[in-house]
Formats: C-alpha cells, sequence, structure tokens
C-alpha cells in the first residue's frame, strides 16, 4: 500500500514539475517577444563611455542593425560619397565629411548599444581608426521610410 501511495505521489510532482516547467518556458517567451532591443541594461554611470552591460533580446529586429552595419562597411570601403547624401545634415557638408573618412578611416567596430523610439532607432558603436590606439564611439540614427530603415544621421570624432 505504501508503494502505490507514492508511485501516485511521483506522478503527480512529476506533472507538477512538467507544468511548471511549461509555464515558465511559455512566459520567458512572451517576454522575448515583448520585450524591446534590450532585455537588461546595467550602466555604472551617466556618460556614454561609462561601463556597461547590455544583454540584447536575441529575437529583436536586426534590420536597423544590418542597415548601419551596411553604412559603417561602405564607409570603410571609401564609398562614402555613394552612401553619405542621405545620412547628413548640411553642415558640415557631405564633402567635408567624406574627407575625413578617408583621412582616417575606419577600421573596425563592434555594436555596443541601441535605443527605440517610434521609428526611429540609435545606434552606437565603439570603433577603431588607423591613427588612433584606443576605441572611440560613434552614432548611428536610423529612421524607417518606406519599409526599409535608413541612416539620417551619423556622429564620430575624427
Amino acid at each position: 500500500m505504501r508503494t502505490q501511495r507514492s508511485s501516485v505521489f511521483h506522478r503527480v510532482r512529476t506533472k507538477y514539475v512538467m507544468f511548471t516547467l511549461v509555464v515558465a518556458l511559455v512566459l520567458i517567451g512572451l517576454w522575448f517577444w515583448a520585450a524591446g532591443p534590450v532585455l537588461l541594461s546595467f550602466r555604472n554611470g551617466p556618460m556614454g563611455g561609462d561601463t556597461q552591460i547590455i544583454i540584447f533580446n536575441p529575437l529583436r529586429n536586426r534590420a536597423p542593425e544590418q542597415a548601419a552595419e551596411f553604412f559603417l562597411e561602405s564607409l570603410k570601403t571609401g564609398r562614402c560619397q555613394e552612401i553619405m547624401p542621405a545620412a547628413i545634415d548640411n553642415s558640415p557638408s557631405r564633402q567635408a565629411i567624406c574627407s575625413l573618412e578617408t583621412e582616417h578611416p575606419l577600421t573596425a567596430w563592434r555594436f555596443r548599444d541601441r535605443e527605440d523610439k517610434a521609428g526611429q532607432t540609435t545606434l552606437s558603436y565603439w570603433y577603431r581608426r588607423k591613427d588612433s590606439e584606443g576605441e572611440e564611439r560613434l552614432f548611428i540614427w536610423l529612421e524607417m521610410k518606406n519599409e526599409q530603415w535608413r541612416v539620417i544621421s551619423y556622429k564620430r570624432n575624427y
């Protein structure tokens, strides 16, 4: 009789544990689906260069990041004149920025942070250039137009 009770208890407990795991997985999945591109962000201070730990949502829409990556690759490979007109204001001029890009070309970059607001995204990267030893920060602002992400502004130090 004792073994029959423990067997029933074991089956009930197993079903309870399985149910709890399924509910937990569904809740985690809903959290990923409903969350923005950044799941968790731990910042050490208010400045952009302060230490940060950012955990990105693996289910985020990466289209803005892909558009920014194309933009940065175009700059790196010397296609500034092709890519820059839609990406900057008129001050300073496109020619001045492209001249600076030629003088101080990007060599590498790594995605750092993302902020989304109603059809606009701001991305920040750490980057390196040939004539500098350390990493610096650059920012790319994108906007959704005609169902495509387009770079509307770009800022880095030269």
